[in-house]
This record gives C-alpha cells, structure tokens and sequence, in this order.
C-alpha cells in the first residue's frame, strides 16, 4: 500500500507494521496496532473512495470520523482533522499519517500494549440523504 507522502523507508516500516500487527479482520490485540488500522483506513477511504471526515460514502455510519476520534483518544497531540478544509483535506492527512508514524517509531511499547477497543466503536451514526435528482442528472435517455 502506498502511504501517502511518506519516505519510501517510513513506507516500507508502516507496511511492516501493517502486516505484523493488523489482522485480516477484526481489531487489533496491540493499541500500536489498532492505530495504524485506524489512520489506515482513513487514508484508505480518501485515497480510494475520496471519503474525508465530513464528505463520505456508502454508509450512515462514518467509519473516517470513528478513526480520528479513536486517534484523538489514544495519540498523544493528535489533532482532529473534524476542522480541516476540503481544500487542504489531503496535505492535511498526510501530516496526519507522518505524525502517527514518527509516534510509533518513537513509542515502541505501543506494540506491546493489550487493546481491547475497537476504532469502529466510535463511528458515528450520520444518516445519509439522496437526492435523487442529483443521482441521476448526468443520465442521458436515449428513449
């Protein structure tokens, strides 16, 4: 996976992480764990879905806003990107994912710390609304 504008050595060291310590389902048994699951997922949604903490898709509970919550929680001087533009959205979560990642190289003891919480217990519940006007506007009848 490419993490967005990291070093290809920081790259390389969250690929690792990743395999190590974040299983195919489910949470994590470490808080370091749980971590990258969490920043990963919120870089996943952005970089595939261009889902960002107020913008996203597919579901009415907001998985994106559940990750930063969670980060805010447990890393220390994580700042929430809640406030952040759309504008500035991606320079903005790749600040985010450095952040994390120089705390977990710094914090190593986070790998070995027992986690028994779960990102996705703090999704919130943002009921989505279609307009089914704008769903359809850019289909062309040829009837």
């Amino acid at each position: 996976m490419s993490w967005g504008n990291l070093s290809p050595t920081d790259d390389k060291r969250f690929d690792v992480w990743f395999e190590k310590y974040v299983p195919e389902s489910g949470n994590c048994k470490t808080l370091g764990g749980e971590i990258i699951r969490a920043i990963s997922k919120m870089v996943y949604r952005y970089y595939n879905d261009g889902d960002t903490i107020n913008d996203y898709y597919g579901s009415d509970y907001n998985c994106v806003k559940g990750a930063d919550i969670f980060l805010k929680k447990y890393v220390p001087n994580y700042v929430s990107l809640a406030d952040v533009t759309e504008n500035k959205y991606e320079t903005s979560l790749c600040q985010r994912l450095k952040f994390i990642h120089d705390y977990l190289l710094n914090n190593p003891q986070v790998f070995e710390t027992p986690n028994e919480d779960d990102y996705l217990n703090y999704q919130v519940y943002e009921p989505q609304t279609w307009d089914d006007e704008e769903e359809y506007e850019d289909f062309d009848d040829e009837n």
